[in-house]
């Protein structure tokens, strides 16, 4: 039987300020992937040593920040702090608030933060925080479990709400298909590097997309050698709840 591919509803450029380019925000994407509400990627650049530390205000929400590359210092109003290094991972579940920081330590550190809404039950809920060693990352094949589950393997972190984010890492011509769970219909991936093909469709570095609402598996082809994010769940039903002053409206750049 022939496999008929996951539609694209959306396909998107990133909206770039400075070292940071915006994948998702509430005002656009974000509205239609939700749980996921933003999705960000943080390059040191040249400006690395004089930057000023990156510090963040957060409530009511999950953020996941993978260190894509380099080195950077982190802290938080929780009285943690340490060194995040390549393929590292901080959790942190901000519930009724929280602080943090992150300060790149080498020219190379690009870091790659991920809002989720929390459920209303844990919006108000302490906050914490948990670093994790990429040892401790999970693997199944190409993909690294940021959040949840594939195939066999589990994310050491977890989350109430059934969430799936990995990060895959392919090579030129490497296919490969993720089979969602059945309750997982909402789905979306981010080309941090690279071109990969998917729902014959061709995604660049700096691009994003939305699947349709559906429980199909989804195929990927790398047409070079690639990294991107890969995120689904099942359908969030509360409204987002975001600060007005610490999530500017940006440009869409939506291309249907």
């Amino acid at each position: 039987m022939l496999h008929t591919p996951r539609t694209i509803c959306l396909h998107a450029n990133s909206h770039n300020q400075d070292q940071t380019s915006h994948l998702i925000t509430p005002q656009t994407l974000g509205y239609r992937v939700k749980p996921f509400v933003s999705l960000e990627v943080i390059s040191a650049g040249e400006a690395f040593a004089s930057s000023e530390v990156l510090t963040s205000s957060d409530s009511g929400m999950a953020i996941i920040i993978f260190l894509l590359s380099g080195q950077a210092d982190f802290s938080d109003s929780t009285h943690k702090q340490g060194c995040l290094k390549q393929h590292d991972v901080l959790w942190i579940l901000s519930g009724s608030g929280i602080e943090y920081s992150l300060k790149p330590t080498t020219q190379d550190c690009i870091s790659i933060k991920l809002r989720i809404a929390l459920s209303p039950a844990l919006e108000r809920a302490p906050a914490q925080s948990i670093s994790l060693d990429s040892a401790l990352i999970e693997r199944d094949g190409p993909a690294q479990i940021l959040l949840g589950q594939h195939g066999d393997v589990f994310s050491p972190l977890a989350l109430p709400a059934l969430i799936n984010y990995l990060v895959v890492t392919l090579a030129a011509g490497q296919a490969w298909v993720y089979e969602p769970p059945v309750n997982h219909r909402v789905a979306w991936v981010a080309v941090i590097s690279g071109k990969i093909n998917t729902s014959d469709v061709l995604i660049a570095a700096d691009e994003i997309a939305a699947y349709e609402n559906s429980n199909k598996s989804i195929r990927f082809l790398a047409e070079e050698d690639c990294v991107f994010l890969l995120g689904t769940s099942q359908q969030y039903t509360h409204e987002l709840a975001v600060e007005k002053h610490s999530l500017p409206r940006l440009g869409e750049t939506f291309a249907a």
